[in-house]
């Protein structure tokens, strides 16, 4: 699940729990998702409007 505007709170969490959502991504920023953080409030990869800093984040070269 993607939040709108990645806006969310314990009560869409537990409501996204319920429907059978396995995990849903907020809007903040960050290069990873470390294993023991909670799958509802997934981060996301920032990438500019250049190829060039894509493809150094595939190839693991950048960080945020």
């Amino acid at each position: 699940f993607a939040y709108p505007g990645g806006a969310h709170n314990a009560s869409a969490i537990s409501l996204l729990q319920k429907a059978g959502y396995l995990s849903a991504a907020t809007t903040r920023h960050s290069v990873f998702h470390l294993p023991n953080e909670n799958l509802y409030l997934v981060s996301r990869i920032h990438i500019d409007d250049d190829l060039a800093s894509f493809t150094q984040f595939v190839e693991g070269t950048r960080v945020n």
